[in-house]
């Protein structure tokens, strides 16, 4: 089997160019050290701005810039949560772009939280099908030109248990620039093989007592989410999006993490392709290319532990399993899916904000991330 590579060309220079950049910087937590403690105290605000560089067959010679931008907003204590922007623009050779930008905000002494995410991309995918069992031979590329909006509003309901309950929105608009003319998708066969839009709304719950949350080292985040897309809501598709995101943070030694996820998720309905359960990403069974195996169910669960190295850098191993299938009952132990690998971490922040290069491997593939943020 091919072997999927995010990024193929020389990462380990690229790691180099940007850990570079990163140093020479002037080091927020040096600069913290410097001043005396009531000052520390009350400084709530970073910023962090890297470039970005990166090589594949599909966009050839990739560059852009990412940023996060942490604080508290006035009046919260120092040990309250941070709220961020995080944005990302990238441009390509073959003319591919991504804008995005990312607010998770803390308001009303965190009895509220508003978050969202606001993206233009156009950039290339592949397709291989529907169901947990497809064939290589059945690779098609396609390039969707797409305009993403969520937003969710949640109040805390529980102050001490951290329980948010609120309403998110999705909104999503696609159509196909390129695709292969005898491939599935130009077939029409397939649900969502023209474009359209997905418009849902619906009810989240959360719990979340992470101690951190960009580098959590103990406590829980559970968000389950049930989402209705319809017509009345503008959507060209009517489904039904279910999601049920649990994971614990156990601490074990000095500074050291295992950090346990589950990951539930059914669409049922007259369901576009590109809104199925996907299995392969960046966070959730990597190693395997995003959507590699895609349909209505996906259940699938992970294990990573987290140990400091060195200043700021440090070690990741993780394991995981799962699959996708058409209904839950089609769900068994035999067609399970393997994922497994390493990786490095940098820290950014005093927050708590990294960088993440992993190294990841499933049955038959393996994958190369290198990205912002923990994976879970």
């Amino acid at each position: 089997m091919r072997k999927s590579r995010p990024f193929k060309k020389p990462v380990w220079q690229l790691l180099a160019f940007i850990l570079l950049t990163a140093l020479l910087r002037p080091s927020p937590l040096a600069a913290e050290s410097e001043k005396p403690a009531a000052e520390t105290e009350t400084r709530s605000a970073s910023l962090v701005v890297l470039p970005v560089i990166y090589y594949t067959p599909e966009t050839r010679l990739a560059f852009g810039a990412g940023g996060i931008y942490t604080f508290r907003p006035q009046g919260t204590p120092p040990e309250g949560r941070p709220s961020y922007f995080q944005a990302v623009a990238i441009y390509t050779q073959n003319k591919q772009f991504t804008l995005s930008l990312e607010p998770n905000l803390y308001l009303k002494g965190e009895t509220l939280l508003l978050t969202g995410l606001l993206e233009l991309s156009k950039f290339p995918s592949k397709f291989w099908g529907i169901g947990n069992v497809t064939p290589d031979s059945t690779e098609e590329n396609y390039t969707p030109a797409q305009q993403t909006f969520k937003a969710s509003l949640l109040k805390k309901i529980i102050p001490k248990a951290s329980i948010f309950i609120g309403l998110e929105y999705n909104f999503e608009h696609y159509k196909f620039l390129k695709f292969d003319s005898a491939g599935q998708l130009a077939s029409g066969t397939i649900v969502g093989g023209r474009g359209g839009i997905v418009s849902g709304l619906g009810l989240v719950l959360k719990l979340d007592s992470r101690d951190n949350i960009f580098s959590p080292s103990r406590g829980n985040y559970f968000q389950v989410s049930s989402l209705f897309f319809n017509r009345l809501l503008a959507s060209e598709y009517d489904f039904f999006k279910f999601k049920a995101d649990l994971r614990h943070y156990l601490p074990l030694g000095k500074s050291q993490v295992l950090a346990l996820q589950c990951v539930f998720q059914a669409v049922p309905g007259t369901t576009p392709f590109v809104a199925l359960s996907l299995l392969g990403s960046d966070s959730l069974m990597r190693g395997y290319y995003s959507g590699r195996y895609r349909d209505k169910i996906l259940l699938a669960g992970q294990a990573e532990y987290r140990l400091p190295l060195w200043w700021r850098f440090g070690l990741a191993g993780f394991a995981g399993m799962g699959e996708v299938a058409d209904r839950i009952c089609c769900l068994s132990a035999g067609a399970l899916k393997y994922s497994y690998g390493f990786g490095l971490r940098f820290k950014l922040n005093r927050e708590g904000a990294k960088l993440r290069l992993d190294f990841a491997y499933g049955k038959g593939t393996s994958g190369i991330y290198f990205t912002a943020g923990e994976a879970f």
